[in-house]
């Protein structure tokens, strides 16, 4: 009987003692102490003290139950915005909160479960915030006590569809009052699901793989070597800092992009052949090896195409490049010890084939093919060559003071080539690359300076599968059009100079009066006789303007006459740029105070008919 009246004395004092103490359910409470130890304003990382011993009564952070997942401050799927820093709290879950004084800084979570709660602490000098779930209407949230609390529930919410959700926090104190985030706790699972994994594609069926280390493969930023048994040939190539890239060549109708995808990944920006592709997130809640990152199909197999990988993400996440793989091809630079081979020829920048406009100088480089290059920062400043064959490369420099240039084929623009790169200084690039050209016909290369100084533009070499220089299928004048072309030069207004050369010729009066393409044996009969009527000079300049470049046409028609009436006469016109301009070296010739060169019909001082 005495047993049994001392334990009911004792049932008894403990359903009195549970009467007096709250009791918080799925919880314990938390420590706490008198005086807070997280007061320092936002900056440098802070070191807090140990935990406090002595016991306190505020609602406590829901204890990490099966079904309850914990992430640390430093989960990826947390965004700060505002004057966040670390600060050391070993009273807090992971050792650690993110910390700010600033008003109006934010922290946003994205989750995907059926609850959330945001994990902080309380003290005397901790201000207020409002916490926002998917866009709804804000909740105010005081941290402010007397005593300091930690791992504290500050914000709690069950019973949300199994869905995607956003989790927003705003501070609205000042400083010095303080917010944290200690951690953030979901029933479920921290972002949203991992995307479906795509694995990387094999080898075959057109593919071919290549290693990070491969010698086409160009780094810029810090990039490491890191083994990964995981991965294809055990290892990957690893960056961390915004900034860092990497870049490949090739020629193919396919390209793609393989590496990892992991919690401690971050996001990198895609271009192809100048265009931004988008930017990848690589951040994963499970850990994904030999991924296909990035993957293009249908690309135009007879060009060089170029690849830039660029990482965006902050420096604590990691970018890697497992390897790449090529559809229909294989990475490419275009060096003269790569290509001047197989039908390909190597021209110097210092070629006599190659024309250039004023404005275009001379510089040494012993990175550069021949040691050398031809540089320009002038606008609308080009150059341009006529060659006969089915491809051409123009070869120059990759670099952050290096600008852009239009590239026109036979008339026709084929695209902007831009040469800025963030990438270091690359030498013997393939600037511009076409193939499939008609081998028996004669073909116009011209570039033009699109950027302004004091971006550079230059010319390393051109490589050409076929014969450079043009021909009018007559073996003897061309020989007398390449030693009039060596005395008139290469650079400056070849066009000017050859309309004023054809001009210093006599006149000399014949009655004949053609009609069609007459250029080739007329200005053959120029050069012999050393003289010619009408016909003749135009044929004469016809044929200097096409072998620098030009798109030049004789034309057989008619003029005013001084008495009245009509006189036939012989011209030329050039057509650049989609317009038709007059050129007239005889009649130039008679009345020097004409302005008769490159004028358009309607500028002209006397009426064409033709």
């Amino acid at each position: 009987m005495r047993k049994y009246l001392s334990y009911l004395s004792v049932v008894c004092a403990a359903l009195m003692l549970m009467s007096i103490l709250p009791i918080t359910a799925g919880a314990a409470s938390a420590p706490a102490t008198s005086t807070p130890d997280l007061v320092a304003p936002v900056g440098p990382p802070v070191a807090a003290p140990a935990a406090p011993t002595q016991p306190v009564a505020p609602v406590a952070a829901a204890a990490a139950a099966p079904v309850w997942n914990t992430y640390q401050e430093t989960n990826f799927n947390i965004t700060y915005v505002g004057a966040w820093n670390k600060a050391v709290s070993s009273a807090s879950s992971g050792g650690a909160v993110w910390l700010t004084s600033a008003k109006g800084a934010t922290a946003t979570f994205t989750f995907t479960g059926v609850g959330v709660e945001w994990v902080g602490i309380k003290a005397a000098t901790y201000g207020s915030a409002s916490v926002s779930l998917d866009g709804a209407s804000a909740i105010a949230v005081n941290m402010n006590a007397t005593s300091t609390s930690y791992q504290q529930a500050l914000f709690h919410k069950e019973g949300l569809t199994n869905k995607a959700h956003t989790l927003k926090i705003t501070v609205t104190s000042a400083k010095p009052k303080l917010a944290c985030v200690d951690a953030f706790k979901v029933q479920g699972i921290a972002g949203i699901p991992d995307p479906k994994p795509i694995p990387a594609t094999a080898s075959g069926n057109g593919w071919t793989a290549y290693e990070e280390t491969a010698t086409q493969v160009m780094y810029a930023g810090v990039w490491s070597n890191t083994k990964a048994s995981a991965c294809s040939g055990g290892a990957v190539k690893l960056a961390s800092k915004s900034g860092a890239a990497f870049q490949i060549r090739f020629k193919g109708d396919g390209i793609e992009w393989d590496g990892i995808r992991a919690s401690t990944y971050g996001k990198a920006r895609v271009t192809l052949d100048t265009v931004n592709q988008g930017t990848i997130n690589l951040a994963t809640n499970k850990t994904y090896y030999k991924q296909a990152l990035f993957n293009k199909t249908g690309l135009s197999s007879g060009i060089v195409h170029t690849l830039t990988i660029t990482v965006t993400s902050p420096s604590s996440r990691l970018v890697c490049l497992d390897r790449f793989v090529i559809h229909n091809g294989s990475p490419v630079v275009f060096s003269p010890a790569a290509t001047a081979t197989n039908g390909w020829k190597l021209y110097q920048e210092t070629s006599s084939y190659i024309y250039y406009s004023n404005g275009w100088g001379k510089a040494t480089s012993g990175s550069c093919s021949g040691g050398a290059v031809r540089l320009t920062s002038q606008k609308n400043a080009f150059f341009q060559v006529v060659f006969k064959g089915d491809a051409i490369e123009w070869d120059g420099i990759l670099a952050k003071t290096y600008g852009s240039a239009v590239v026109v084929l036979d008339g026709v623009t084929q695209k902007t080539v831009t040469m800025t790169t963030s990438l270091s200084t690359q030498y013997q690039r393939a600037l511009f690359h076409r193939e499939g050209l008609n081998p028996n016909a004669l073909h116009t290369l011209r570039v033009v300076v699109s950027s302004t100084a004091p971006k550079l533009v230059c010319v390393d070499n051109l490589m050409i599968r076929g014969t450079i220089g043009w021909t009018s299928g007559n073996a003897t004048l061309d020989a007398q059009v390449r030693t009039i072309q060596s005395q008139l030069g290469s650079t400056g207004d070849v066009l000017l100079k050859s309309f004023n050369y054809v001009k210093t010729y006599p006149y000399i009066r014949t009655p004949d009066i053609p009609h069609g393409d007459y250029s080739v044996p007329y200005a053959l009969s120029m050069l012999q006789k050393h003289g010619g009527n009408c016909y003749r000079f135009a044929a004469l300049f016809c044929v200097l303007a096409r072998a620098y470049g030009y798109n030049a046409t004789v034309i057989s028609g008619t003029v005013p006459r001084i008495g009245g009436g009509w006189a036939p006469h012989g011209w030329v016109e050039i057509t650049q740029n989609g317009k038709v301009y007059v050129c007239d070296p005889d009649l130039s010739k008679n009345y020097p105070r004409l302005n008769l060169f490159m004028v358009t019909y309607s500028q002209a001082p006397l009426t064409y008919r033709k």
